[in-house]
């Protein structure tokens, strides 16, 4: 059996979700190698962490295959590019 680790984000709604926070994901039938917030408790995705966890602003995909936990690498390269934005 394979393990599988997901960084996770808390964000604000995640007690009212009784969650520990979105896991961070890779969606691979999409290819666009983003960063997804993936929420287990309802099945909902984010595409920006300014919207994480608001349940106003979920997508709700329905995929065909399995998500991918996001890797540390992917995370950091994530956030150095925000920070070269700012």
């Amino acid at each position: 059996m394979t393990k599988k680790t997901y960084f996770v984000h808390r964000d604000a709604w995640a007690d009212e979700r009784q969650s520990d926070g979105l896991e961070l994901c890779l969606i691979p039938e999409f290819h666009d190698q983003k960063i997804y917030f993936y929420c287990d408790e309802y099945a909902l995705f984010w595409s920006n962490i300014k919207d994480a966890g608001d349940p106003a602003k979920a997508q709700d995909f329905h995929l065909r295959g399995v998500i991918e936990p996001a890797k540390l690498e992917q995370i950091g390269q994530l956030i150095c590019l925000a920070m070269l934005m700012e």
